[in-house]
Formats: C-alpha cells, sequence, structure tokens
C-alpha cells in the first residue's frame, strides 16, 4: 500500500511539473526569427563584388543572416526561411532555371515582399527572361550591371532592397477586363469590368451601377479563352473580398482570398499575357500613327 501511495505521490508531482514547464513555456516571449540575406554568386562574380557585398552587409545589417548557397539545389532549400532579401547572380545556374527557382520563391513567400536584386553582366538576355516569368512581381525586384558601374553602386542597390518596406507586394496593371462575379451574401451573379489587377489583388467597377459593400466576399470570374488549354476552362475562378469602396460606390478595391498554388500559377500566367498583349497592341499603335 505504502509502494502504491509513493507511485501515485509521483505520478502527481511528475504531471505538477509538466503542467508548470507548458505554463512556462507559454508565458514565455516567443523566440523571434531570424532574417536572412541569401547572396547566390556564380563563379564569375568578382571577389571584390562579392566580398564587399558580404562586408557591406556585416557593418550595416548586423541584424541579419548572411547565406551563400552554392548550388540551386541548396538555394531551393533556404526558402522556407525569412528572407528579407535574395543577391542573384544570374550566372549561378542556366538562366531559365534560376527564373523558375525565383518564381517559386515569389509563390512560397506571396503573402509577403521578398526583394530580388539580380547582378548580371548581360541585361538584355536578363529582362527578356525576367519578363517570360516575373512580369507581375517586378514592384520588389532590381538589377545592376556589375560590370560597368563602381562597387558602392552595387552596395545601394543592396541598401535599397533592404530598407524599402513599403513596397507593394507585386505591380498594379491597368486593364480593361469585362468579368462576372458572384456576391456570397446575395447568392447572385453581376457584370462588372477589371480596371487594375495584381497577383494579390484587383480594382472593379460594376457594369449595372450595383453599389459594393465594404467586406462583401465575392468570386471573380476572369476569362482565359487563348491562355490555357481548353480542358482547363474558359474561366479563372478568383475567390475575394471587398476592402474599399470609393466614394462613387460602383467601384471596389479586392483582395484575393484562399490562394492556392495552382491558382496563383495560373494567375502569373495571366497576367503576364494580358499585360504582354497590351504591350504588343500600344507599340502597334504606336507604329501605325507614325507611319
Amino acid at each position: 500500500m505504502a509502494v502504491e501511495k509513493t507511485s501515485a505521490a509521483a505520478d502527481t508531482a511528475a504531471d505538477d511539473k509538466r503542467k508548470n514547464d507548458v505554463a512556462e513555456y507559454l508565458q514565455a516571449p516567443r523566440r523571434k526569427r531570424r532574417s536572412y540575406v541569401l547572396v547566390a554568386c556564380g563563379k564569375g562574380i568578382p571577389a571584390e563584388v562579392q566580398g564587399g557585398i558580404d562586408q557591406f552587409l556585416k557593418v550595416n545589417s548586423k541584424n541579419v543572416a548572411i547565406s551563400h548557397p552554392r548550388t540551386p539545389d541548396e538555394l531551393m532549400k533556404q526558402f522556407s526561411r525569412q528572407i528579407v532579401l535574395l543577391v542573384f547572380d544570374d550566372e549561378f545556374c542556366d538562366l531559365d532555371e534560376g527564373m523558375r527557382m525565383v518564381a517559386e520563391l515569389k509563390r512560397k513567400k506571396n503573402s509577403a515582399v521578398v526583394p530580388v536584386l539580380f547582378l548580371t553582366r548581360q541585361p538584355e538576355r536578363l529582362i527578356e527572361s525576367y519578363n517570360k516569368l516575373l512580369l507581375p512581381y517586378q514592384e520588389g525586384d532590381e538589377y545592376v550591371n556589375y560590370s560597368k558601374v563602381p562597387v558602392s553602386h552595387v552596395f545601394s542597390k543592396v541598401r535599397a532592397g533592404l530598407s524599402n518596406k513599403n513596397r507593394r507586394r507585386s505591380r498594379r496593371y491597368k486593364v480593361d477586363v469585362p468579368i462576372s462575379y458572384y456576391v456570397l451574401e446575395k447568392d447572385a451573379y453581376f457584370e462588372g469590368r477589371l480596371t487594375d489587377l495584381s497577383l494579390h489583388g484587383a480594382m472593379i467597377r460594376s457594369e449595372d451601377n450595383r453599389i459594393f459593400g465594404e467586406g462583401e466576399q465575392v468570386k471573380l470570374h476572369l476569362p482565359v479563352e487563348g491562355v490555357f488549354k481548353q480542358n482547363e476552362g474558359d474561366f479563372l475562378k478568383m475567390s475575394a473580398r471587398v476592402r474599399r469602396v470609393f466614394i462613387s460606390g460602383n467601384q471596389a478595391g479586392v483582395s484575393f482570398e484562399h490562394v492556392n498554388e495552382s491558382q496563383l500559377v495560373k494567375l502569373t500566367t495571366y497576367l503576364t499575357d494580358l499585360v504582354n498583349t497590351q504591350n504588343t497592341r500600344k507599340a502597334a499603335a504606336m507604329r501605325a500613327r507614325q507611319r
């Protein structure tokens, strides 16, 4: 009997200790995640450029850690970290592969701004490749031709990448696209028109002078004929919430909600195609006027 009492007392004491440990853990301040600057350089980068970037960061950004992935696999493995800047040499690996990796980073960090500073010796080649995959993200990205400028200019680009806290997550583009949209609270479809679009939201105007309500849940049906394969449907459906109603009432800003990776990939493709088509038409119209 004495043994049973001793065992019960020991169990109670151990249980109390576990509860105290849990309480202390919950009451303790959460450990702040470390922020990283990833510097992915190929063999062609001069030592004074890569070493200078490291020294610049150590002196001017003492609160961030610096990491130097040596291979594409090493770089991809670090995408789960809290990244405040990616310095990416466009000769780190095959350029198209590099652009796909940067696009993957952007998708993984969709709710945050992860600026990318591209180091290049061939700006035209970089810009052409970037335009194909990353056009909607250009709000936060920059490049520098390190072979044509003093190293101090490279440092100024690094500083700008770290210091601009108020940039948008993705660029807004002026568009003119007729759409239909479903309003959850009304259980009804309405006609509208997109007047601008980004990867994170849109501006929509009602075509029938309907008044939007702040906080409304809507589903936008974006026409995608000619952009995707026929078996993928005629519309890209995006759930959204009304965040701002203009004083006219018939125009509202919406943010996209519950976006999965597949939708983000499709939206990126759709927006890139839309913008490039618009730019092609503008260029053709300008050439026609000059004749």
